[in-house]
């Protein structure tokens, strides 16, 4: 009872929250699906309310927008590990419609709504491999909960299912492409065992740049850690950045919050994007 409170508490208090919910139920209402406008596309396929208002809190910001707008032009190879619902995926394909994007979505109903968007989206240059990114090729468990974006690589649980695991290294090998343009990673914190299956991409300089999201607590509860994170970068000489609307801002790892929740940019010393300011 005491939860029931404090959720309504939430609901009365947040704004946001109570204009997302009267999307959920008069879309409900009128025998529709709700969906979501973002960046002049439609989403749908939201199995539950928490799920939708998630993919609103969470849609890429302006400064991200703006970010990718500069980043990805004249990308010919672009992987999306953690597609969810295609927001990302589709972002990708409407900036650069002339590359190839590989969107990585191991969950069985999510992977069913990620195709749905892009066809509805006239969406046509992503291709959809149900698979989590991992250091190796193989299997793993997969927790699957009311709300994709929690869903996560984990242990044996009532909620878990066995999916297929794709490594960067074996991606690149097996697509007609020299390199990885953009690649994005946003997979709840099992970044880093991501990161170790594409140790021979980057050692190569074959991966352009991207985004990873850094959560100090998601990588926790996979035993990893922030210095972990920003130690992998530094080894293949890559920064991290804060995406602000004016530019970029270098990363520390000292200076993020242990409750922190971003996207951030990598690039290589070399990049242009260094000098990005708006």
């Amino acid at each position: 009872m005491k939860q029931v409170v404090q959720n309504m508490n939430t609901f009365l208090s947040d704004p946001a929250i109570r204009k997302m919910s009267f999307s959920w139920y008069s879309q409900k209402v009128l025998g529709r699906q709700p969906a979501q406008e973002i960046e002049g596309m439609r989403f749908t396929g939201f199995p539950s309310f928490s799920s939708f208002y998630g993919a609103s809190k969470h849609k890429p910001g302006i400064a991200e927008v703006n970010f990718l707008r500069r980043a990805l032009p004249g990308s010919q190879f672009v992987v999306d590990a953690g597609a969810n619902f295609g927001v990302m995926s589709a972002l990708f394909s409407q900036i650069e419609k002339e590359s190839t994007i590989i969107a990585l979505e191991p969950a069985p109903e999510t992977i069913l709504s990620l195709k749905h968007n892009l066809e509805i989206n006239n969406i046509h240059n992503v291709m959809v491999e149900p698979a989590c990114l991992g250091k190796d090729v193989g299997f793993t468990d997969f927790i699957v909960g009311t709300d994709p974006a929690t869903n996560r690589m984990g242990g044996h649980e009532d909620n878990s299912i066995r999916v297929p695991t794709e490594s960067i290294d074996n991606i690149l090998s097996k697509h007609p492409f020299d390199r990885i343009d953009f690649l994005k990673i946003d997979i709840e914190g099992a970044e880093i065992e991501a990161l170790q299956g594409a140790a021979n991409t980057f050692q190569a300089k074959l991966i352009g740049r991207g985004i990873i999201e850094v959560c100090p607590e998601n990588l926790a509860n996979f035993g990893n850690s922030l210095n972990e994170l920003f130690d992998f970068f530094n080894e293949y000489n890559y920064s991290l950045y804060h995406i602000k609307l004016d530019g970029l801002e270098k990363l520390e790892a000292s200076r993020i919050p242990k409750d922190s929740l971003l996207n951030a940019a990598f690039l290589s010393p070399e990049d242009p994007l260094h000098f990005w300011n708006s």
